[in-house]
């Protein structure tokens, strides 16, 4: 079993781990798949003289599953139709079971990471949480702001996306004992790769196919979330 199989085993257990409704839509929501790309940074993160450690799948699924818990928060706030192509937990099964299902998901995510044995773990993972708050509550005070600049665009990718990348990284690097300067370079490199997603995201809200991205087109405008592509625009 290579390293993203056996996290997606940890995630399944977690899904599996909760009876009735809940248990249904945490697993609606593992079974949407995803690209699994915040854990695969956890896992490249680490020592690679080494083979995976249990702290470090840990790690990995605690990031994937704080994810999930946003993402499933979000479908809420956006009163969101349709993930990846499938019905959310709030269209099939209503607002008070969604925030629910992010909540479990979320204090999962913390249980999984406090059984690798790394206080300081705890600390990445929880500030990049907090962090994830703070761009949420930034992207919706920004709602239909059409002087939006770029400086605030980027503040609001770092706060919703770069600093969990930066955490992924973070977590594989200390949980397997890398160097702190490796460490701290390697979450450099997750936070610019994050906002790169981002953009790039944006982007294909405009530009994407549904089949392909799961979503309707202009989803973003439509939601009055202003983003990098509009901001441009309108520089023109």
């Amino acid at each position: 079993m290579n390293g993203l199989d056996a996290v997606e085993a940890r995630l399944e257990g977690v899904a599996n781990g909760y009876p009735g409704p809940l248990g249904e839509a945490c697993r609606a929501t593992l079974g949407a798949g995803g690209k699994r790309l915040r854990p695969l940074l956890t896992l490249l993160s680490a020592r690679r003289d080494l083979a995976f450690s249990p702290a470090v799948l840990r790690a990995a699924a605690a990031v994937e599953l704080v994810h999930m818990a946003t993402l499933v928060h979000d479908d809420v706030l956006d009163h969101a139709a349709l993930r990846r192509g499938r019905p959310t937990v709030v269209d099939a099964q209503g607002a008070e079971t969604a925030v629910a299902t992010g909540d479990y998901l979320l204090a999962r995510a913390f249980v999984e990471l406090a059984g690798a044995g790394s206080p300081e773990a705890v600390d990445v993972l929880s500030a990049a949480a907090l962090q994830l708050s703070r761009g949420e509550l930034l992207q919706r005070a920004a709602a239909h702001k059409v002087t939006t600049t770029v400086a605030e665009y980027e503040e609001r990718c770092e706060r919703k996306t770069a600093d969990l990348f930066a955490a992924a990284c973070t977590l594989g690097a200390q949980v397997s004992c890398v160097g702190p300067e490796t460490a701290a370079s390697l979450a450099v490199f997750g936070r610019l790769l994050g906002l790169a997603f981002q953009v790039f995201d944006d982007i294909l809200d405009f530009s994407g196919e549904e089949g392909q991205t799961g979503k309707r087109v202009g989803t973003d405008v439509r939601d009055g979330t202003i983003t990098l592509p509009v901001i441009l625009a309108l520089e023109v």
